[in-house]
């Protein structure tokens, strides 16, 4: 029996153990059937070393998808048993907290970023995920919170004092899941203007909500590219794979009319380029973006002052990249007690 298929049913008795999956994750596939990622992809990607991969979280991705080279195949399995072991105990903690969210009228609580996007893009174990995001309406964060403190989870506090908490989010840790923190959301963005709503759709199982396809987009652009400068591959795969699944429905102008509402029009744009570049198989030019290009992406804090640059160039304005910068800072100040 090979290596791959003991993993696989290591997967199938973990998830047959926990019961049925709360978020239904795509079975493995194989062939040319499990493969999105274009040839220029695999070509950008070949020059990345066993680490590279291991720090931009793309091990098990890489390994399912088949462009991981066969000499690392053994850390590709490891890491894909990790990431299987890890989404079986997501899946039990998020149906043990959506049971008590459907048993509370009313509350309506959205799933966002990768636990949002195992049902949708990803195969089993293909995502790696460290922590839960939840959103939840301002007014009912406190109603969330009592059904966390119910499953032992606490709002993380710094050096004994208050809760770490910022204007848009709360951590939350237990001391039954050590190394898992659930992230609730209040504001998806910095930038949202007063009284802007996120579009949401109905979950295929269970009470949490998802985005809908369009403000998906925008927010995983903005994520990557606004919030982190680009620092981790696996979030501009969430880009690629989400755009292959749903390129047909995308309306485009709704993308481009709410992206400059957030102030995350650039952001979107410079990922779409992204894409578009990686289709064409075209990876030798800038990206748009003085100190922008694909040498950038696999190595975004190689060079100090290339990534302040990069930082400040692709928010929406200068203005916007001094606003982060004194938001960061007092976020900073507040968490040293």
């Amino acid at each position: 029996m090979s290596r791959r298929i003991s993993i696989l049913l290591l997967c199938s008795d973990l998830y047959s153990r926990a019961g049925q999956p709360y978020i239904e994750i795509m079975p493995q596939k194989s062939g040319s059937e499990n493969k999105q990622c274009s040839t220029a992809m695999s070509q950008f990607l070949s020059d990345l070393t066993l680490k590279q991969y291991a720090e931009h979280r793309i091990l098990a991705l890489a390994l399912n998808r088949g462009f991981l080279p066969r000499q690392w195949a053994c850390q590709g399995e490891r890491r894909l048993l990790e990431n299987l072991r890890r989404q079986a105990v997501i899946q039990g903690l998020l149906k043990d907290l959506g049971l008590r969210i459907e048993k509370a009228n009313g509350l309506q609580v959205g799933l966002l970023k990768g636990c949002a996007l195992w049902g949708d893009i990803y195969t089993a174990g293909e995502r790696e995920t460290s922590d839960i995001d939840l959103f939840v309406e301002a007014g009912d964060h406190s109603r969330l919170a009592l059904e966390l403190e119910k499953l032992s989870f606490m709002p993380l506090k710094q050096g004994g004092q208050q809760p770490k908490t910022q204007s848009h989010k709360t951590l939350y840790v237990s001391p039954n899941f050590f190394d898992l923190t659930i992230e609730v959301h209040c504001r998806l963005w910095r930038a949202e203007p007063s009284g802007f709503r996120w579009q949401w759709r109905n979950a295929v199982h269970g009470p949490y909500l998802r985005l809908s396809v369009e403000d998906q987009l925008i927010h995983l652009c903005g994520h990557w590219i606004a919030q982190h400068t680009m620092i981790s591959l696996h979030w501009l795969f969430d880009i690629i794979f989400w755009i292959n699944s749903n390129n047909h429905v995308i309306d485009w102008r709704l993308v481009d009319r709410r992206g400059t509402i957030l102030r995350l029009k650039r952001s979107v744009d410079l990922a779409r380029g992204i894409y578009d570049r990686l289709e064409d198989g075209n990876t030798a030019k800038n990206l748009g973006v003085p100190g922008l290009d694909f040498d950038f992406l696999i190595e975004p804090k190689k060079t100090l002052w290339r990534y302040w640059l990069v930082k400040h160039l692709v928010q929406e304005s200068w203005s916007d990249a001094l606003k982060y910068d004194f938001q960061w800072l007092v976020n900073r100040l507040g968490s040293n007690p």
